[in-house]
């Protein structure tokens, strides 16, 4: 019989720091929640009536009790092991159960997403007012017309996720599974029957369920924001990162970098694009040497929207991830791993290309004006990192460092446009733009901005 375990009060110490004021600057001692909070106290909370709604491609007794168990979680009969600043529970499976069809692994576990808040007190359940994040900007986004522009992604329920939100994570899990792409695995979809948000009349909240393929989740960025010898999901992350393309972070943050690349090419040929390539969203399958897609909410099919948009979408995601993997250097207990010369030496940005258009001969300098515009500033802050710490203003001091993806997202899809229109899904999802005039797009955007789209 199937087992979903209970969760270790120990383990639930090791959360990694969330973004706050800064990209990974809140202490990770301070986001730990307290052992007691784990047990079990009905007065804590209250029972929330949900409702299965469509259930995923697991066969035989596990996934009647891998239903059961997501649903205790869900309605709240058990309390969901929340880290603090998650909304996504995952719980630990055993024995693992496989999967009817696709790539995956067998499930090791259950993610609930949409299921509550964890906080330093505990997890609190999904409440009605929106979330508000301190860090909310607007993104680069392409309109109908293929244009780029600034959008707002809409607010999320605190702790929660709108049940068509939900619905979009396990149909395009679904989709990826059926495609061959690495991502978790759909296992039930669930809508709670009494919550509802007064400022989004008409949406009901849901939870959505997958599955991974590690008993717990081994993001990808744990090679970046830990060390192999820590004693947290992150730290066993880097070191299991080391083990398959180590010995060194060099070696291992390469390998990432093509096999982010790699998935992300999957992810386009399936017909989806809208991925947050922070790595964060990315899943180790040591047993595929593989990354998996994590949090499929946004993700959108290409079919539905305009023909000049879907490869500039295409592009605007490949721009993304790349431009997310010299983001997550940019904390200063971070760079202290990473050197600016030795991250340069690692060729990580190119690795992810090269994972993503195979064997093209992309030319060396493909990269050039980004990678100046980052490591001109990485190195600023190598330089400024103890300052940083110990300033009052220093969060001030590293938000003016970032780098402007108001730069980098529009300069990086002007550059892989050769190379777009040379590969097969250019015959899929054409290039409607000529390089040159990609390029002048670009400029004009990155010199005069453009109206933001709510």
């Amino acid at each position: 019989m199937t087992s979903v375990s209970e969760p270790d009060p120990a383990a639930a110490t090791s959360a990694a720091p969330k973004k706050a004021s800064s990209l990974w600057a809140v202490a990770t001692a301070e986001l730990r929640a307290r052992a007691d909070t784990w047990q079990t106290d009905p007065e804590r909370w209250s029972q929330l009536p949900a409702e299965l709604v469509a259930t995923g491609p697991i066969p035989g007794d596990g996934a009647a009790e891998l239903r059961r168990v997501a649903a205790d979680l869900v309605r709240w009969n058990r309390l969901p092991p929340l880290d603090p600043r998650e909304r996504s529970a995952w719980v630990p499976v055993d024995p693992p159960v496989p999967v009817r069809s696709g790539p995956a692994s067998p499930i090791r576990s259950l993610k609930l997403k949409g299921i509550g808040l964890g906080t330093t007190g505990g997890p609190t359940q999904p409440a009605a007012e929106p979330y508000n994040d301190a860090l909310r900007h607007a993104h680069v986004g392409i309109t109908d017309d293929g244009d780029f522009c600034l959008r707002y992604s809409e607010r999320a329920p605190l702790g929660g996720m709108f049940l068509d939100r939900a619905r979009m994570e396990y149909d395009n899990a679904a989709l990826l599974q059926r495609a061959g792409c690495p991502s978790t695995v759909p296992v039930a979809l669930f809508r709670y029957e009494s919550l509802e948000c007064p400022w989004q009349p008409g949406r009901p909240l849901g939870v959505v369920v997958s599955g991974g393929p590690t008993e717990e989740p081994l993001r990808a960025c744990g090679l970046m924001v830990a060390d192999p010898g820590d004693p947290t999901i992150y730290g066993r992350a880097c070191a299991e990162i080391l083990r398959l393309w180590g010995p060194d972070r060099g070696s291992a943050l390469r390998a990432v970098a093509f096999e982010v690349g790699r998935t992300l090419r999957q992810f386009h040929e399936a017909g989806l694009f809208r991925h947050n390539g922070y790595p964060t969203n990315y899943l180790l399958d040591p047993r595929t040497r593989r990354i998996c897609l994590l949090d499929l909410d946004s993700s959108l099919p290409l079919a539905e929207f305009p023909e000049p948009r879907r490869a500039m979408e295409i592009l605007r995601d490949v721009a993304g991830a790349v431009f997310s993997l010299g983001l997550i250097f940019f904390e200063p207990s971070i760079a202290e791993r990473f050197p600016p010369d030795e991250l340069a030496a690692t060729g990580h940005f190119q690795r992810l290309l090269d994972g993503y258009f195979g064997a093209a001969a992309l030319p060396p300098a493909i990269l050039d004006a980004f990678l100046d515009h980052v490591f001109g500033r990485y190195e600023q802050l190598y330089r400024r990192r103890q300052e940083i710490r110990d300033a009052p203003d220093g969060d001030a001091v590293l938000r003016g460092l970032w780098p402007d993806r108001c730069f980098c997202y529009p300069t990086v899809v002007a550059a892989l446009g050769t190379a777009y229109t040379e590969s097969a899904l250019h015959r899929r999802f054409p290039l409607r733009f000529p390089p040159a005039e990609l390029t002048a797009r670009a400029r004009s955007f990155v010199r005069h901005g453009a109206p933001a789209e709510w």
